[in-house]
């Protein structure tokens, strides 16, 4: 009996100071791999995400559909503000006053600008029957309407996504082509054109992506000239592809960057792409997506303290998920190792 209580005694001893080493290390030097995650749900009442952002503050970034007004200013909230992980949210960025109340968003971009949190959106107006789109970028600070009639007349109207490709040139898309715009000299630069709806975009620090179940295009950002893109990271979009599967059926992932690492979640994890491998980092909870693969239309993102932020449709709705590293997995580890010496 006494060499047992000394065996639990050292267990516990060795269980708080592995919970103490991981609250005083950094959370982000902490390189997470085959955790069980976790998930809280983190929605901003019933909108839609357009993209999700940790921006310089470290605070979590969202935007969302135009459909509620703000209480600090009398223009619907297109972008909000989380200190505490999406627990509390406040307004941020406002839709300009000179948009229609009726208009809806069709696609937008977060980044980190000169001058804080910023924003580029596409917003759909209708006016006596007909359609329009209007590019806008929007600051913390101002707002300016950007001349994007070229993009429409040679995609379309019917925008869904908008990636950044470099400090000066976005990637507008529709269904089944995107166009490289230069925000400076407000032109299209080129265009690239994909199977309708069946590819997701990814800017990585020297190479933009257009990928689907494989890599489609990989542009230099800064030349925007093709190259060709390595070969494990050619492996890690086909991998991610074919884990993304539900009913039969795959559907290309949401990814991200965060630093110099991809963030891709799956139908059933959470994948990391560092140091050219893969890695999965954590488990996605059933809860989320009901094991169903997630669309690369919806957003991701990583946070601070090795948290993830997930959009997903989930019982007719969308809703946001904040993931991280289940904690009570250590207290039964302990539990089970206890059992198993009586």
């Amino acid at each position: 009996l006494f060499i047992l209580l000394i065996m639990l005694s050292k267990a516990s001893r060795d269980l708080e100071y592995e919970v103490q080493q991981e609250s005083t290390v950094s959370e982000h030097s902490r390189e997470l791999e085959n955790e069980r995650g976790i998930s809280t749900i983190v929605s901003i009442e019933d909108t839609y995400y357009y993209d999700l952002l940790e921006n310089e503050k470290g605070n979590i970034c969202a935007l969302t559909d135009n459909t509620i007004n703000g209480d600090l200013k009398n223009e619907p909230v297109i972008v909000w503000e989380s200190s505490n992980g999406g627990e509390k949210w406040e307004e941020l960025l406002y839709q300009p006053e000179e948009i229609g109340k009726h208009s809806d968003i069709l696609a937008g971009a977060l980044k980190c600008g000169k001058e804080g949190t910023e924003v580029f959106v596409v917003f759909s107006e209708y006016k006596d029957g007909e359609q329009s789109s209007r590019l806008y970028r929007i600051t913390e600070s101002y707002y300016k309407e950007l001349n994007a009639t070229e993009v429409f007349n040679r995609i379309g109207n019917m925008v869904w996504n908008i990636s950044f490709v470099n400090d000066h040139v976005i990637s507008i898309a529709s269904g089944e082509q995107c166009a490289l715009y230069d925000i400076k000299k407000q032109e299209v630069l080129k265009c690239l054109a994909y199977d309708a709806y069946t590819v997701g975009f990814l800017t990585m620090p020297e190479q933009f992506l257009v990928y689907g179940k494989e890599v489609l295009y990989c542009l230099d950002v800064e030349t925007l000239e093709e190259k060709q893109p390595e070969e494990n990271l050619k492996t890690f979009i086909t991998s991610v592809y074919d884990k993304n599967e539900s009913g039969g059926g795959n559907v290309f992932p949401p990814m991200d960057m965060h630093g110099n690492v991809i963030v891709c979640a799956t139908a059933g994890a959470i994948y990391e792409y560092r140091d050219e491998r893969m890695v999965q980092v954590l488990s996605i909870p059933s809860v989320v997506n009901g094991r169903n693969c997630l669309n690369g239309m919806m957003p991701v993102c990583k946070g601070k303290d090795n948290s993830y932020y997930v959009s997903a449709f989930t019982a007719g709705k969308t809703e946001l998920h904040r993931i991280e590293v289940d904690r009570e997995v250590k207290k039964e580890k302990f539990t089970i190792y206890c059992m198993a010496l009586f």
